[in-house]
């Protein structure tokens, strides 16, 4: 059929087809993810009064938002955007021409239906509350909530309103609150989403059917939005400022704390405290807390970029650690935990099982099912012979700081692991060259020099030696990223964390 006339546009893709039904694809160019920048609100705003123009005409019967990534729906606002926008002059009206967007799509005469899969992230999240029906994709990778305040903001295109409305004032709050990614099944309980789907393929249909059905989201039951009424909200306040305390002290992180008065003065009533997000939000942006985390978050993204890609992109399955020391055994423990096969070499069972019981409580911390915590068990293997090594795809060192006996051990590893795997030391007070003296391809050694303790920190140093590869090094960042640490390369020299290649 014949389309509707529209304007170029950069981030949108749109198709009507025969029973009237709009097909909205956002596809960020040249970038990995969907964000909206104010570029794609502004084409977005230009759609939405032109989406009006042709329902009144019998055009269009309902909007179905899909995303063209992999990646999946939307991962937020444009965060490199956010210093220009921290201007006084600029973020109001900004904010305000955005919640006038999202209130004219929630207002709409036909249905808005997003369609959900991967990360749906902040004002992605926002965007899909303002319309009236969410599908998810119910899979591992869709990941579903609010990470604003880890750049010390909170949402500021109506979602605080929004998801309190869907969820309810204490799950709504709890979830911008802690940034949590929630699972697509805890973010259906919540009320987040409306109706969970096997897979990608079934968006379309499913969209279809709400358009079709004029289906809307229900609101939170009354038994959850009374928590928002009268002398409970002040207690919901208190007890939220409370638990936010233990973490952060109001001087160094205020937007949970900004967050909070929101809500304690809007808390009964979504619409008002959306709209009262705009004040709260402004001065938040330009705060020196919102300045440095920004700082940190662009400095992580470019660490997660580091690593091989594409083709060249290695496969890692099975970890061999020598050394079952509080280091060794942690390092084994987490590579566990992030689902690799690990074997962990000691002298004898007496020097292993400490680390295996450690490992056994980090599990229990970190998986919340038995299955999953007994798999992750499975997956740690204790080897004292050191039978692991010969199959494995990364070898890490992690015994005493003694220069004879990691030599001594490199020596035998060179003779006896595959010929494309990794070997790393944890050291950090010793120079590589010194310890690849005898090796036949002392290229081959790096390090990976993890921080304790080892769960907590996302660090890890990929260490070059003047003997090093690009390539030996770009192998190190990726496992690295394999396990979910951020890498940095640092040169070889005792304690020393210089950035270089």
């Amino acid at each position: 059929m014949a389309q509707p006339q529209l304007p170029p546009m950069k981030n949108w893709r749109f198709e009507l087809d025969f029973e009237g039904i709009g097909w909205l694809t956002i596809d960020t160019p040249k970038a990995p993810v969907n964000t909206l920048s104010r570029e794609a609100i502004g084409e977005l705003e230009t759609l939405v009064l032109r989406f009006e123009d042709l329902f009144a005409e019998g055009v269009l019967q309902g909007v179905v938002l899909l995303s063209g990534k992999d990646s999946g729906f939307i991962a937020g606002a444009d965060v490199s955007e956010f210093d220009a926008m921290s201007d006084l002059s600029v973020l109001p009206g900004a904010l305000k021409r955005t919640h006038a967007l999202f209130d004219r799509i929630e207002n709409a005469r036909f249905p808005y239906v997003a369609c959900i899969h991967g990360f749906c992230l902040g004002g992605g999240l926002e965007l899909a509350l303002a319309c009236h029906w969410r599908v998810a994709v119910n899979a591992d990778s869709t990941r579903i909530g609010f990470p604003e305040v880890n750049l010390g903001i909170f949402p500021g295109f109506g979602g605080t309103g929004r998801s309190i409305r869907q969820a309810g004032p204490v799950d709504a709050m709890q979830a911008m609150l802690t940034a949590k990614m929630l699972k697509p099944g805890a973010a259906r309980g919540m009320g987040l989403v409306d109706k969970l789907v096997r897979h990608r393929d079934s968006l379309r249909w499913e969209g279809r059917k709400a358009v079709l059905q004029k289906r809307k989201s229900g609101v939170a039951p009354w038994t959850k939005r009374v928590m928002a009424m009268g002398p409970l909200r002040d207690y919901v306040a208190n007890k939220m400022k409370k638990e936010v305390a233990k973490k952060a002290q109001r001087a160094h992180y205020p937007a949970p704390y900004a967050l909070i008065e929101l809500f304690e003065k809007h808390g009964d009533d979504p619409k008002a405290m959306s709209a009262g997000e705009i004040d709260a939000f402004v001065p938040l942006l330009s705060s020196e807390t919102a300045t440095n985390l920004r700082r940190v978050f662009f400095l992580s993204e470019a660490l997660k970029k580091q690593g091989l890609r594409g083709t060249e992109k290695p496969v890692f399955r099975r970890v061999h650690v020598i050394g079952a020391g509080v280091m060794g055994g942690d390092i084994a423990a987490w590579c566990a935990l992030r689902g690799m096969g690990v074997t962990l070499q000691d002298l004898d069972m007496e020097r292993i099982k400490p680390a295996l019981d450690r490992a056994k409580s980090l599990f229990k911390k970190r998986l919340r099912k038995s299955v999953e915590v007994q798999s992750a068990i499975a997956r740690l293997e204790a080897d004292p012979q050191g039978k692991g090594l010969a199959r494995a795809d990364v070898v890490i060192e992690a015994v005493v700081e003694n220069l004879e006996i990691k030599r001594k051990i490199f020596l035998d590893v060179e003779k006896q692991v595959r010929p494309n795997a990794i070997i790393a030391t944890n050291t950090s007070s010793i120079e590589l060259e010194r310890i690849a003296e005898g090796l036949v391809n002392p290229s081959r050694l790096i390090g990976l020099h993890f921080f304790n303790p080892v769960a907590q920190l996302p660090l890890v140093e990929v260490i070059r030696s003047r003997f090093s590869t690009d390539l030996d090094i770009a192998r190190g960042a990726s496992f690295a990223l394999a396990i979910g640490k951020s890498p940095v390369a640092v040169k070889s020299a005792p304690g020393s964390s210089s950035t270089g290649c």
